[in-house]
């Protein structure tokens, strides 16, 4: 127990944000040197200029104010010419090395953009934006600043006259209340542990706190390995002890199942659930025979509980559009039901098309089928979220998981997964507990962190051959 109570004095290793006039000075220096970028003014320039500042900020080792002073810049940049989504991404990026206050940023981006928020579209799309930023407030237990990004949520939707918008915020806010009264217990026992650090029912209550509502696992294990609960005290131990082998890691997943079935919290048995999924995924690596028979049909369960929900047929052409050689946007044609094929560019559809508008209620997971042709291999794309795709490639039998940061970046590959030759797949992204989840067939190929809670884009891209879209459907946020 000794090492879990030096894991809770640990600090963190990030760096505070500089002082005003150190940041000016630096400010001065970045000026100068991208003074020629700075003179110019157009929105592509304005651009180019944001990806040098984030292309320096990373490549910046050993100053840590420069470093986020570029940073600063670049998150301005984005807000100022209508890049809101890079630079709420780039207040993400800035998190992981300093330690700054991630809802405020993102608030100062969003009402930035409120400015340029002239259409209902814009004004509704900025309401789903503000009642993430609630959401996100609410992981970080900033209530006062999740009820204040609610009601400018509620503003904007009134404005953009959408009522299905209003009454989600009105929701939201009736959660936010509901969680800070919630918060009040947890406060109390975290003043507890700040006069007696192994009181153990004060334990219990922040350690649930942070890993089943939270899922913040590092901070939450140790405080439930202090608690006052016998069996989540085993486990948790179990856990702590992180188990290198496939016996060890299915011991602890086995241990957060087996507690899981007698849990009557619903929110709380999903986040256990998860978390022995987290030890069963590291366990397959290493499994045979039974024991791998065993985990592949756990996962199996935890895959289709995932994935659980109202799914929604969304399979029409003319919801979707390209742009022609001109720049302007075209509506596609077709029927409701009817399959999009995407041929080579040039062709009537076009090599990329996305969805023209998102429907009313917020939907969190998108499921499609992409069928192949065997004579002329293809690679197909389902692209969701800000700048993020998975790439199906049947003449090789892999899929691929890319993202990027800004606009005109180059994609980052995440991860390349064997999935076998074939000619028709079916891809899904959903998003759960913080986190994109990519299936194919049926089964998880990757996972990866994300602020969102649901999906603000979709579309469909392809490579060198024809690819057919269809079965389209999404899930709603629950």
């Amino acid at each position: 127990m000794a090492l879990i109570g030096l894991l809770l004095l640990l600090q963190d290793t990030r760096q505070p944000p500089p002082d005003a006039a150190a940041q000016k000075k630096a400010e001065t220096l970045i000026r100068e040197v991208f003074k020629e970028d700075y003179a110019k003014t157009s929105f592509k320039d304005r651009g180019a200029l944001l990806r040098k500042l984030m292309a320096q900020a990373r490549q910046t080792a050993d100053d840590p104010v420069g470093k986020f002073v570029l940073y600063r810049e670049a998150r301005d940049l984005g807000a100022q010419y209508g890049e809101t989504d890079g630079a709420v991404l780039i207040v993400d990026e800035m998190a992981k090395h300093f330690r700054i206050d991630v809802p405020a940023l993102k608030s100062e981006v969003y009402a930035a953009a409120i400015k340029n928020a002239k259409t209902s579209e814009q004004q509704a799309r900025l309401a789903r934006n503000f009642l993430k930023l609630a959401e996100d407030s609410m992981r970080l237990d900033q209530y006062e600043a999740a009820q204040r990004a609610v009601d400018q949520a509620v503003a904007l939707a009134k404005q953009a006259k959408d009522v299905s918008a209003v009454s989600r915020a009105d929701a939201e806010g009736k959660e936010v209340a509901e969680r800070k009264i919630g918060y009040e217990k947890i406060r109390r026992a975290l003043e507890m542990l700040s006069r007696k650090p192994d009181d153990a029912g004060s334990n219990l209550q922040v350690g649930q706190h942070e890993c089943f509502l939270k899922s913040t696992w590092d901070a939450g294990i140790p405080r439930l390995a202090r608690g006052s609960d016998a069996a989540l005290k085993a486990i948790a131990e179990q856990d702590f002890a992180n188990p290198q082998d496939a016996t060890g890691q299915i011991a602890a997943g086995d241990g957060w199942w087996n507690y899981s079935e007698k849990e009557s919290n619903r929110g709380f048995r999903r986040a256990q659930r998860d978390r022995a999924g987290f030890w069963y995924q590291k366990a397959a690596v290493g499994a045979i025979g039974l024991l791998k028979t065993k985990i592949e049909k756990r996962l199996g369960e935890l895959w289709a509980e995932r994935t659980q929900g109202t799914w929604t047929d969304f399979m029409d052409p003319r919801l979707f559009c390209r742009f022609n050689k001109a720049g302007e946007s075209e509506t596609l044609l077709g029927k409701p039901g009817e399959a999009i094929t995407l041929l080579p560019e040039g062709a009537q559809h076009g090599a990329v098309v996305s969805l023209k508008k998102w429907p009313a209620s917020l939907y969190d997971g998108a499921s499609v089928r992409m069928t192949f042709d065997a004579q002329k291999p293809a690679s197909g794309c389902l692209l969701y979220g800000s700048w993020e795709l998975v790439q199906l490639d049947s003449n090789v039998g892999f899929a691929a998981v890319l993202h990027r940061l800004l606009a005109g970046e180059e994609y980052f590959r995440d991860a390349v997964v064997e999935v076998g030759k074939k000619e028709v797949y079916e891809v899904m992204a959903v998003i759960h507990q913080g986190e994109y989840l990519i299936l194919v067939d049926g089964k998880e190929v990757h996972r990866a962190p994300t602020n969102l809670t649901y999906l603000t884009s979709l579309g469909f891209q392809i490579q060198d051959g024809p690819v057919t879209f269809d079965q389209l459907k999404l899930r709603r946020k629950e």
